[in-house]
């Protein structure tokens, strides 16, 4: 299949964003399990067909098999005008962050009513998991201590997850994810690769490093109660589970050690108002 590929948009882990020339999104695959991943996420986006109308999010149009030009296949998807957040964060009054917390909150309770056929015990299993296996992964660039307490993590992380109603969550909502137009509202939202059937907090821990305000109005608009203890909690299980995926790479390797060890002792001392100087990996 023939596709000129323009201006590249964004750069991801399992492929690369290109614009079309009908204004549509290529995102090409670079990796053996990139087109398995993209015939996962077309049929998980079947599910929010008319369920979401807070946002503006990129609908799937059409899978491209591996051939060719493109070895590991690609997916053409609508593309969501704006800016990133991360980006346009600098230009924005509170009542900006206020109103799209607010949005943002309208979103979650959206995507969260969605139904799944996720089952939670199944998933409780994968997920500890997971940890495990993740902390098989970087005993070796910790010191004993600090790999302890990460292990001592475990039970209370089982103990959250066991005891929170699971959802269909969007699951990377950070600031490169949101985007904001030219009236400082939010345009859309991006990147459900990592949808899945999980807990609510997961959706706030990118915000609450991110930008207090914002986070703020997603939780009040949001209705359900979020613990900022828990928050942490769950940022620490996901540098924990992320470093397999960037371990090879010396400098962001040592910033994710970097806010482990920080999130561990802002967990430890039940301060989480310390939080400002750390950074989502």
């Amino acid at each position: 299949m023939e596709l000129k590929l323009g201006k590249k948009l964004g750069v991801g882990s399992a492929g690369d964003a290109y614009l079309l020339e009908d204004g549509k999104v290529a995102v090409v695959g670079k990796r053996e399990d990139s087109f398995g991943t993209y015939k996962a996420l077309f049929e998980k986006m079947k599910k929010t067909d008319g369920k979401i109308s807070a946002v503006n999010y990129p609908k799937i149009y059409q899978l491209v098999e591996p051939c060719k030009e493109f070895p590991f296949g690609a997916m053409i998807e609508e593309c969501i005008l704006g800016e990133e957040l991360r980006k346009k964060v600098g230009d924005l009054t509170d009542a900006d962050k206020v109103a799209i917390g607010e949005t943002l909150a309208k979103f979650l309770r959206e995507m969260h009513s969605i139904q799944s056929d996720g089952n939670k015990d199944e998933e409780v299993g994968i997920n500890l998991a997971k940890y495990e296996r993740s902390l098989g992964i970087i005993k070796d660039y910790l010191d004993e201590k600090t790999f302890a307490k990460l292990v001592e993590l475990k039970p209370r992380y089982q103990q959250l997850i066991q005891a929170k109603p699971f959802c269909t969550t969007h699951g990377d909502l950070n600031a490169g994810n949101i985007m904001i137009g030219s009236d400082n509202k939010v345009s859309g939202i991006i990147d459900f690769g990592n949808m899945e059937y999980y807990i609510p907090e997961i959706e706030f821990v990118h915000m609450y490093f991110f930008d207090r305000t914002i986070y703020d109005a997603m939780v009040a608009g949001y209705g359900k109660a979020i613990d900022e203890k828990e928050v942490v909690l769950i940022e620490l299980v996901v540098n924990v589970r992320h470093f397999k995926n960037i371990v090879k790479f010396d400098d962001k390797r040592e910033h994710c050690l970097d806010n482990i060890n920080k999130l561990l002792s802002l967990y430890a001392d039940k301060n989480v108002d310390k939080c400002t100087n750390i950074s989502i990996c």
